[in-house]
């Protein structure tokens, strides 16, 4: 989108649905069980996060667009996976949340540090002529692992 950077823009995609989808689950999710709702919730954002590199690499003038409508669905599968897990904690001993706030720092951690990683064997060299490429193997490589463990998590 022209005059937008989509570093401040992507965020509001991403959190717009997260509070709507567990809005969502406190009013009704009773409909479905918990394990349904992780299933469901991670099995989206896995497939969503091997979609997004090839999404940035479609026409110049869409690519903003599709990627923003796909992190808004993300959001809606995050919320859900989120607010399941949370729920899930809520009702066992406090010690229970307790690890589940671990792991989400745990998460944070890795992420970034799997993200380092990637940046390290792909370097993006400014003014190179294997910049757009060393960006776009650099995302498929972060994000694909990333879905790898969240397929994981479903799957274990």
């Amino acid at each position: 989108m022209p005059g937008h950077n989509p570093y401040s823009v992507f965020p509001f995609g991403v959190n717009l649905l997260v509070v709507a989808a567990q809005c969502y689950l406190v009013i009704s999710g009773r409909r479905f069980t918990h394990t349904k709702r992780v299933v469901v919730g991670f099995g989206g954002c896995s497939v969503i996060l091997v979609l997004l590199p090839f999404a940035a690499t479609i026409k110049q003038s869409a690519n903003f667009y599709v990627v923003f409508a796909l992190l808004v669905v993300f959001g809606a599968f995050s919320g859900t996976a989120q607010g399941s897990v949370f729920s899930m904690a809520a009702g066992l001993p406090f010690k229970y949340m307790g690890a589940v706030m671990f792991g989400s720092g745990i998460c944070g951690i890795a992420t970034n540090a799997l993200r380092a990683i990637t940046l390290l064997a792909f370097p993006i060299v400014e003014g190179a002529a294997d910049q757009k490429k060393n960006n776009f193997l650099s995302a498929v490589v972060f994000l694909s692992i990333a879905a790898l463990v969240m397929i994981a998590i479903v799957f274990i």
